[in-house]
C-alpha cells in the first residue's frame, strides 16, 4: 500500500504480476471457449460450537450463552465446477492440531492424497484444475 497526493491509501501492483493474471485470465478464457470443465479446489474449517452473534428473541431471554471454547475443528476440502461438487471428492476430517490455524491440517501429504485419491479419479474428462 503507498499514499497517494491527498493522503489515500491505493494499491499498487507490480507490473509483472498483472501480466501473469492477464495471461492467466486468457488461457482460462482459452479453456472456457474449448468447452473443457474448469474445476475449482478450496478448503475451509468449521468449529464444532460455532455459533452466531446475534439471534432473534421474543424478548423472554435476556442473552446468549457462547460456548468457553471452540471445540472441536472439523477440516472441509472439495472441488467444484459449474455443473456443482465433483462426486466423491468431500474430504471431511478433525483437525489434529493446536495451532488454531486450519491450513497446518491441510500440508502438502494430506493435499496430495486427497488429489490422488478423491480427486483426480472423479475429475470429468478433460478438466482444468484450478487451485
Amino acid at each position: 500500500m503507498e499514499k497517494s497526493r491527498n493522503n489515500r491509501k491505493i494499491l499498487i501492483e507490480k507490473s509483472n504480476i498483472r501480466l501473469l493474471r492477464i495471461e492467466f485470465l486468457k488461457t482460462l478464457s482459452k479453456y472456457r471457449e474449448e468447452g473443457r470443465p474448469i474445476v475449482y479446489t478450496d478448503e475451509s474449517y468449521v468449529d464444532s460450537s460455532h455459533s452466531g452473534s446475534k439471534a432473534w428473541s421474543d424478548g423472554s431471554v435476556k442473552g446468549l450463552k457462547k460456548p468457553i471454547s471452540k471445540g472441536q475443528r472439523i477440516v472441509i476440502v472439495h472441488a467444484g465446477s459449474e455443473a456443482g461438487f465433483i462426486p466423491n471428492a468431500l474430504l471431511l476430517f478433525k483437525a489434529g492440531t493446536k495451532s488454531g490455524d486450519f491450513h497446518d491440517n491441510m500440508n502438502y501429504d494430506n493435499y496430495t492424497k486427497w488429489l490422488r485419491s478423491q480427486l483426480i479419479p472423479n475429475l470429468p474428462p478433460n478438466a482444468v484444475l484450478v487451485s
